[in-house]
């Protein structure tokens, strides 16, 4: 079974410290060169955003030319961000009908912040990147003796390898050679070479190694016996040496960054620990009935995705809220239930689930939301749920809500009237068929294979049995008898010829020339027609619903747009994105 447990707030952990580890004082003097946009004072956009924005929305495919690609796809940035902005402006983010919808990421947010604040914040402060700092002007070496645990050991083994490990401590203690003490007891190759010196231990080691860490904190001579899960190492400082260190204020953001990365494991360790005393897991009391209901539910096929709300809210207004289980500090019935799924977590793969797998989701989501609601205790939820949010799903959620609030529930109703207006609107442009003709194409770089395929052809042998393989192309004529692709910007280079064959009719080899491959022959069969003609509304009336809120939907997003785009004080760069763009980087 895969459940959603602790999936996205690994996830968001990797996310921010890729960001943090690759990001330094270099990158971001590189990022203030290349910025194609900005939005007021606060928001950037830079050519790496873009470019990612640009392959992440397909618009290198959308738009054979480069630069019509990156132009559309920064308005499209621009305007996107002009919603975050105007969101929050128009106090959108108060509706709490809008807001929950998306809650379930909010929440997601709100852990990986409590995480960064009450944990991996500890050690990353100002604060603390001074006292690291204090102690960086020194490097240590040493040399040791490892003694292995082995793999299935009892009590009685580890006693023995612990008290071995006290003698030969204090052998070292008494003065005997440490190089004769290596050759007889330790099992490390690293540590038995001629001088017995280990790689030299800085600040940056003693943060990323528990072992490290200890055998920095030691002065000249110290003799410590060091435990690891797989191995006793008895280790002696041989010379603990000076070194040059730039001022603080130089170098803080960089011992920053390499902290987040050292007290990564650390942090998450405790998270992991606080997280799971959150809740005592022996003092549940679990309800058999409401269980096997809720067992029997995820059996059913996509419960989770669109069926859990009516089936949940369903029982609840039945009068059968069952309780699923109680604790210390309260309970969970179908109600609260119902919420947790809604605000907190969800099931992602309910295959092949057992009940104690169900539980466990159920203890997962309990502890997860104590931790939202700390997280909202602390005011942490602004920090996250804002018009500069950095996460890619809140960006993308906002951006769908506001579009619902502000463009979906301005659409006028689809009433007889309406369309029947629309239509009479429409007729000469929307509802105005123009001929259409569908072909299958053939196209060969020799005129010899091209002949020869047009002999079969004409010894009875079917177009589409012959190679297997064609292109299909769709060619309509304007009103003014004008050839074009249809719905495609690309040149119809057969279009004259191809728009003069009747239905099932074959024609070729013709000669042609292909701007990127040279001298083409090609052999076309018209594979359906469709002729001009004016519809009726009888002949649009299951479409025209649809085409009616497309319309509108199109008309007030182009207004919207607009608007924003003079509400708000926005720069572009022209002259580095085209830069960017023609020395390709």
């Amino acid at each position: 079974m895969r459940l959603n447990k602790m999936v996205f707030f690994l996830l968001s952990i990797f996310l921010y410290l890729e960001f943090f580890f690759l990001t330094g004082c270099e990158n971001k003097k590189k990022q203030e060169r290349e910025i194609v946009a900005k939005i007021g004072n606060d928001y950037i956009i830079t050519y790496t955003d873009l470019r990612k924005y640009v392959f992440e929305e397909f618009y290198h495919k959308k738009y054979r030319n480069e630069s019509e690609a990156y132009n559309k796809a920064l308005d499209a940035m621009i305007t996107d961000q002009l919603k975050r902005n105007d969101f929050f402006e128009r106090g959108l983010d108060k509706n709490k009908e809008l807001v929950q919808k998306i809650q379930r990421f909010i929440s997601e947010e709100l852990v990986f912040e409590y995480f960064k604040k009450q944990f991996l914040g500890k050690y990353t402060s100002d604060e603390f990147a001074l006292k690291t700092y204090e102690k960086m002007g020194k490097q240590v070496l040493y040399r040791q003796i490892v003694l292995h645990k082995p793999e299935k050991t009892t009590p009685l083994q580890l006693d023995s390898l612990k008290k071995k490990a006290i003698e030969v401590k204090t052998e070292i203690e008494k003065g005997k050679e440490f190089d004769k003490l290596i050759t007889q007891y330790s099992q490390y190759i690293a540590s038995s070479n001629s001088d017995a010196n280990m790689p030299v231990v800085g600040w940056e080691q003693s943060i990323s190694n528990p072992i490290d860490n200890v055998i920095f904190g030691l002065n000249i001579g110290d003799v410590r016996i060091i435990e690891a899960y797989n191995a006793y190492h008895i280790v002696q400082v041989m010379e603990v040496k000076k070194v040059e260190v730039e001022p603080f204020h130089k170098i803080k953001d960089d011992i920053i960054t390499k902290l987040k990365k050292g007290y990564y494991e650390t942090s998450l360790e405790e998270y992991d620990k606080a997280k799971k005393d959150l809740l005592n897991i022996d003092e549940l009391e679990w309800n058999k009935k409401a269980l096997d209901q809720l067992v029997e539910w995820l059996k059913i096929p996509n419960f989770y995705i669109d069926i859990y709300k009516d089936t949940l809210q369903y029982a609840i207004s039945h009068s059968r809220n069952l309780t699923i289980l109680t604790y210390s500090n309260g309970k969970v019935d179908f109600k609260e239930y119902l919420r947790l799924l809604n605000d907190i977590l969800i099931p992602i793969d309910t295959r092949n689930i057992t009940e104690k797998d169900f539980k466990n989701f159920i203890i997962e989501a309990i502890r997860t939301d104590i931790i939202v609601k700390k997280a909202k205790a602390l005011d942490l939820e602004k920090e996250i749920f804002n018009s500069g949010t950095a996460n890619p799903v809140l960006k993308s959620q906002i951006v769908r809500l506001y579009d619902q609030a502000v463009v979906e529930s301005q659409i006028p109703e689809t009433s007889a009237q309406n369309l029947k207006k629309f239509y009479e609107e429409q007729k000469d442009s929307l509802y105005y068929q123009l001929e259409k003709k569908n072909f299958y194409i053939m196209i060969f770089p020799h005129k010899e294979k091209a002949l020869e395929v047009t002999s079969k052809i004409k010894e009875g042998i079917p177009f589409e049995k012959i190679t297997g393989r064609w292109l299909v192309k769709t060619y309509i004529r304007d009103r003014d008898g004008k050839i074009k692709s249809y719905k495609s910007k690309e040149k119809p280079l057969l279009g004259e010829t191809a728009f003069k064959l009747n239905l099932d009719e074959i024609t070729g080899p013709i000669q042609y020339n292909d701007p990127e491959k040279g001298e083409q022959y090609a052999i076309i069969k018209c594979a359906d027609i469709r002729p001009e003609k004016q519809l009726l509304f009888d002949d649009v009336k299951n479409t025209i619903g649809d085409d009616f809120k497309n319309f509108q939907r199109n008309k007030l997003r182009t207004e919207l747009r607009a608007n924003l785009w003079k509400k708000y004080d926005i720069e572009i760069y022209k002259d580095v994105l085209t830069k960017k763009l023609t020395s390709g980087n």
